[in-house]
């Protein structure tokens, strides 16, 4: 909803999303697969799975305690990243995955 005072959280995560951790993801997983992984792009996924723990440790959700597309955008990512074992050390990032790929519409999408 346009005028909830959440909708600044949620435009946040968003960016984030495709702006941020997209391209660092895709970067990783490439260098995951070359074994040549930079210590720079390791050292700011910590950072990004730190920021996610602090996040997930006081609500269920990015924003509050319902999904929104945040989660889909940001979640998806994470997703893949779990499986590349980029967020092995982080706990609350991993639950987190875990629930959304436990949704019926992320295993349909996913299939």
């Amino acid at each position: 909803e346009i005028s909830s005072p959440q909708r600044p959280i949620y435009l946040q995560w968003t960016s984030f999303a495709i702006g941020t951790l997209e391209p660092l993801i895709f970067e990783l997983a490439r260098s995951t697969q070359d074994q040549s992984m930079e210590k720079s792009k390791t050292s700011t996924l910590a950072d990004i799975a730190k920021l996610l723990e602090g996040t997930l440790s006081c609500t269920a959700f990015l924003v509050g305690d319902r999904l929104t597309v945040a989660d889909i955008l940001v979640g998806g990512l994470a997703s893949w990243g779990t499986d590349l074992g980029l967020f092995q050390d982080h706990r609350q990032v991993q639950t987190w995955v875990s629930k959304l790929r436990s949704r019926t519409a992320f295993q349909t999408a996913n299939g």
